[in-house]
């Protein structure tokens, strides 16, 4: 098992689906996931939620100091 962040998660969800149904804790990372990236944010908590993965929404903006 590995600690795994994906940046980019709107784009990158089907990989932390993947990789945490895989065994793996998985950092999916999005700008704004209570806002403008809500939907895929709670797309992604549900699925990690449903299916008893470690599979955590955080924000994270790769562009920002």
């Amino acid at each position: 098992m590995s600690t795994i962040l994906i940046t980019g998660t709107g784009t990158g969800r089907l990989a932390a689906r993947t990789l945490a149904a895989g065994g793996h804790q998985v950092y999916a990372s999005m700008r704004d996931p209570d806002g403008r990236n809500g939907h895929e944010a709670a797309d992604v908590r549900g699925f990690g939620r449903e299916n008893g993965y470690r599979l955590e929404v955080v924000e994270l903006d790769v562009l920002s100091e």
